[in-house]
């Protein structure tokens, strides 16, 4: 059926594909269905669309700040990284029930009856509210409203909801939006009021500002108060290192001189006292050694100026003079000159200074050496002592500086938490929140709901759609056949021919056939001459003499077709016999106006001639064998070799003999017919017999081997056929051939 819809006359499985023109056609025969349901709809549509309670959107806009207020100071918070973690951390901030919490206390919107159900007004009722709209008439508000004056309301006081709910109501109304590529925030609200609306995204934007001050502010304070905790501690701790570091410098007398301690300046003065006396037993020993390498070179005769005994020098260089001199008398003079005497006595004199001198200057020289080497090992002792008290000394330091250093940590880490504690202490008078409010929200105008336009609009596409669906369900359900290619394409058999539906049918003078011969002319004469026609040229053996009419089930109008094929064939001068076949509900007789006793029953039971059960239509000349009386062993009778006996006595004086069946889907009569008859014609009646059961009757049909030739859609409605543009009658050309 969707095919049909679709593809026009076709399957849906056609080459043809969408056939634009059978659509069109289509809708154009449902145009007032379309019309009302859309028509309905988008009033329906309108009328709630301006029942809505109308609701405001505020705006707020907010930039997280990426520049930070620095005053050399290291803040106890950092401020915020602007990437796309920390924004959606803002936002999931904004839409927090800690953030709506405060600002349902701020706003005291538990009183709201926006926001508390308990408050609100009952619901009015659709109708109520449509009676509101005030370009309605009077009387239509008043109908719809109803009068409710006399409606008494008695409603118990409802107990507050739970603040949890307050919350959800607001937060539902909340959107915070980021586009991802800024670091703006845009925060929205929607409310019934927009002073309300504004002034909610307000507080909003407010309280997340303040929220982030009190934040950093709680922070800095409690860093505050955990500094001074620890600065307390810090200060008791200073005054133990010191007062331990001075209790054990007093009592090992270290005492700090600027250079060390006293043992340090001692044993530095006395190492230069060792120096000292060293370097004069040195310079002693020096001038000892001297003095006797000069008394040595005096006695071998070789003196050599430049010592360090200027007069000891001098006499032995007078001695030496003396002797000279004594050698020289000694040459001119005798051993007891007096000049010789006197020269020996001077030397005498000057070798007894000499000796003395020597003497003297040794002895010196000695005790300056033993007295310097004597110094020299005691200072050295002392020395020795002093080092070994220094050692002991040096531990007794080294435990002192660690106390010391001890001691000057602490200090050093009370003065670093003193100067973060007056940082902090500044601190608190320069919060401010990571975010500024670029835009306060003011209150809108035009209401953000309902969108009116936009949802008339899609109330009238879905309207359109909702038709169209209507449309589609009712041809997809449709289960007649409408067109001769819609049988064709189905079970392979050719349609040969359409029958007009005659207006005034009935019995006697109305009865088709009747019509039939009173207007030859007519659309509905010519469509049976063209299914003589077809009858006739069907077979290449020559004409058919027996055709049998059927049809799936009953008041399809196979006996019409076979009356008026009957009739209008004996009215072109041929010898035609109709034989009405359906046993169980004859109706050949009848239809004709006429009453038999003995008709088909009788003669096949052999209780008549055929003479005696052949009748002549008086206005056709048409021959006919009614069925005679009803019988129930109707399939014995037609399959009986006494109906092949009657049928081939018809045969030598017929031209043309028509068998009218019962329905082949309701009785197996047609079946045992049809193994006697030339051909077989199925009539189906157009857009009202079930596909599935002209399905099942040509399956019987076909399994009986029955010669069906064609199918006749009966009883057309020429003027919707015609609005299905399938293209299978010629309804445009009619005209000046044939009448209406």
């Amino acid at each position: 059926m969707a095919g049909e819809f679709l593809y026009g006359g076709g399957t849906a499985g056609s080459s043809e594909g969408l056939d634009p023109r059978h659509i069109f056609l289509t809708l154009w025969r449902h145009k007032w269905l379309v019309f009302g349901v859309t028509t309905v709809i988008t009033i329906l549509s309108y009328l709630y669309i301006e029942s809505l309670t109308p609701r405001y959107t505020a705006e707020t806009t907010l930039l997280i700040d990426t520049r930070s207020t620095n005053v050399g100071i290291d803040p106890v918070v950092s401020d915020l990284r602007p990437d796309a973690s920390v924004i959606r951390s803002e936002v999931d901030v904004l839409r927090s029930r800690w953030l709506a919490h405060r600002v349902v206390q701020e706003l005291n919107l538990a009183n709201d009856p926006e926001f508390n159900p308990s408050l609100r007004a009952p619901e009015p009722r659709l109708l109520v509210r449509l009676a509101a709209i005030a370009w309605l008439p009077q009387r239509l508000r008043d109908w719809l409203g109803g009068d409710q004056s006399d409606v008494e309301v008695t409603a118990t006081p409802a107990p507050p909801p739970p603040l949890s709910t307050v919350i959800n109501i607001l937060l539902s109304k909340l959107t915070v939006l980021n586009d991802g590529r800024s670091y703006t925030l845009t925060v929205y609200y929607d409310s019934e009021d927009p002073e309300k609306a504004a002034h909610i995204v307000n507080t909003f934007a407010d309280l997340y500002l303040a929220g982030q001050r009190e934040s950093k502010y709680q922070a800095a304070d409690r860093a505050a108060a955990w500094l001074e905790e620890t600065i307390g501690e810090l200060r008791e701790r200073v005054r133990r290192t010191e007062n331990a570091a001075l209790e054990y410098r007093n009592q090992h007398s270290l005492l700090d001189l600027g250079g060390g301690t006293l043992l340090d300046n001692r044993l530095a003065d006395l190492t230069d006292e060792v120096a000292k006396v060293k370097n004069v037993r040195i310079r002693a020993e020096t001038r000892l050694n001297e003095v006797r390498q000069l008394i040595a070179a005096a006695r071998r005769g070789a003196f050599t100026p430049g010592t360090t005994a200027p007069e000891l020098e001098r006499l032995l260089a007078s001695a030496r003079t003396v002797r000279a001199e004594l050698a020289e008398l000694g040459t001119t003079y005798g051993e007891m000159h007096p000049r010789m005497i006197e020269a020996r006595a001077q030397v005498e004199e000057l070798e007894q200074q000499v000796r003395q001198e020597t003497d003297r200057i040794l002895t010196g020289l000695k005790s300056e050496v033993r007295l310097a080497a004597a110094q020299e090992e005691q200072f050295a002792a002392e020395l020795e002592r002093l080092e070994a008290q220094n050692l002991l000394a040096k531990r007794d330091e080294l435990e002192m500086h660690q106390l010391s250093s001890e001691a000057a940590a602490s200090r050093s880490l009370l003065d670093t938490f003193l100067a973060n504690l007056d940082r902090t202490a500044l601190q608190l008078d320069l919060v401010q929140p990571d975010a500024r409010i670029l835009s306060r929200a003011e209150a809108p105008t035009w209401p953000s709901y309902p969108q009116r336009r936009i949802l008339l609009a899609l109330a009238v596409l879905a309207s359109v759609m909702v038709s169209l669906a209507i449309v589609f369900v009712l041809e997809f359900m449709h289960k007649g056949f409408r067109a001769a290619q819609q049988i064709e394409g189905a079970f392979g058999v050719p349609v040969v021919g359409m029958v007009p539906w005659v207006k005034g049918r009935g019995v006697g003078n109305r009865h088709p056939s009747r019509y039939a011969l009173e207007h030859p002319f007519s659309t509905f004469t010519e469509s049976i001459r063209l299914i003589r026609s077809a009858t006739q040229l069907s077979s290449i053996d020559g004409l058919p003499k027996v055709v049998l009419v059927t049809s799936a089930v009953p008041d399809e109008g196979k006996t019409a077709l076979a009356l008026t094929l009957g009739r209008l064939g004996a009215a072109a001068g041929q010898r035609v016999l109709l034989i009405d076949c359906d046993l169980r509900a004859p109706s050949v007789a009848s239809d004709l106006g006429t009453t038999c006793r003995k008709g088909l029953t009788e003669l096949l039971m052999g209780e008549a001639t055929l003479n005696e059960v052949v009748r002549i239509d008086d206005i056709s000349g048409l021959r006919f064998i009614p069925a005679g009386r009803g019988s129930f062993d109707a399939i014995e009778l037609l399959s009986s070799g006494r109906m092949e006996t009657v049928l081939a006595a018809a045969r030598q004086v017929s031209d043309t003999i028509i068998l009218d069946s019962p329905p082949v889907a309701v009785v197996s009569d047609p079946l045992a017919l049809s193994r006697i008859a030339d051909m077989t014609l199925m009539v189906v009646r157009w857009d009202r017999t079930p596909r599935s059961l002209v399905a099942e009757a040509i399956k019987k049909l076909h399994a009986a081997k029955a010669p069906l030739s064609g199918i006749v859609l009966s009883q057309v409605n020429l003027s919707r056929h015609a609005s299905y543009g399938f293209g299978d009658f010629p309804h445009g050309y009619l005209k000046g051939y044939l009448s209406s």
